[in-house]
Formats: C-alpha cells, structure tokens, sequence
C-alpha cells in the first residue's frame, strides 16, 4: 500500500509499537498522531512507568524527607539538587522483563498553549519526535489533558490563528 491513498487521524493515542524501524515507511508518512499539551497517555507504557520507578528509587537515595520533595513538588520551597523525573532502566533488565517502551507511530504533532508576543495566549502546533514522549511526566494536568475537547479547543483556536495570519501554523 502506497502513502498518499490511505491516512490515520490518531488523537492521544497511546504507544503500541515498538521497535518503530519495523513499520514499513509508508505506515509513517500516512499516519499522524495529535498529542495535546501534558496528555498522559500517549506517554503510559510499563517501559514509562519503570523509567519512573527508577527515577523515584534514585530520588529516595538522595535523602531528601518526604516532606521536603512534596513542599518542593507544591513549589514552596528550592532544592540544592534537581530531583530525576525520568532513569533508564538497564537495557538487559528492560528487555528481560517486558519494560521495553512502546512508541506512537506516525508523525506526532505535539499542541500546547504558550504566550505570544503580544501577551495573549496562542495554541503552537509542532512536530516531534517519539523518543520525545519516551517519560511519563507527572504534571497537575496530565489527566485532564487527555480530554478530547481540549483537542477540540485548540483544532478551532488553530483554525482562527491560521485564517488571522494567513497561513500554516505547524512548525
């Protein structure tokens, strides 16, 4: 099958595949992955979560209170050291036990809000690339974000901002 007569619309799926050089390219260049601010699940997979785990065993050995790191988490308070949000877990342990991680597939358009120059709020719409969403990152909006009417917002923010400037706004 040839790109260009099928396409796939996937919006915040989760990673299933793995290794991605496996996928023909025509899988690639045909399908497009939409992946919206801190979603969580494209980035859950039992490879994220052990990166996690590790990161959460390694911030342990630190000796740092409970306590602390939470006041931390919360903002009231600096930390002389930056505490690991993502370890790699050892090639051979990862393997071994089925904790590889597992990729989106396709071309992955990564939407989020960010301030413009004039202050205002603007939805940015970019590529990435899927090692980009290898860590499930813990962030007070990675549930909600899953949403799909946060994807809806921002497909209609992004239309208004492309008919304002006339023109694309995918970097």
């Amino acid at each position: 099958m040839a790109a260009g007569k099928v396409k796939c619309y996937c919006f915040a799926p989760p990673p299933v595949f793995e290794p991605l050089w496996a996928l023909p390219a025509w899988v690639h260049g045909s399908t497009y992955s939409f992946v919206y601010n801190m979603d969580c699940v494209p980035r859950a997979c039992l490879g994220t979560a052990a990166k996690l785990y590790m990161a959460l065993k390694q911030a342990d050995r630190l000796g740092i209170s409970s306590e602390r790191r939470l006041a931390y988490i919360r903002g009231e308070c600096k930390l002389d050291t930056t505490l690991p949000d993502c370890v790699e877990v050892p090639q051979g342990e990862a393997t071994g036990a089925g904790l590889a991680s597992l990729f989106v597939v396709g071309t992955i358009l990564a939407i989020y809000r960010a301030p413009a120059e004039d202050g205002q709020e603007q939805v940015q719409c970019e590529t990435a690339a899927p090692h980009m969403l290898d860590r499930l990152l813990l962030h007070p909006d990675m549930a909600q974000d899953h949403a799909i009417s946060n994807l809806e917002r921002a497909f209609e923010d992004l239309r208004d901002q492309a008919r304002l400037g006339g023109g694309c706004v995918v970097s």
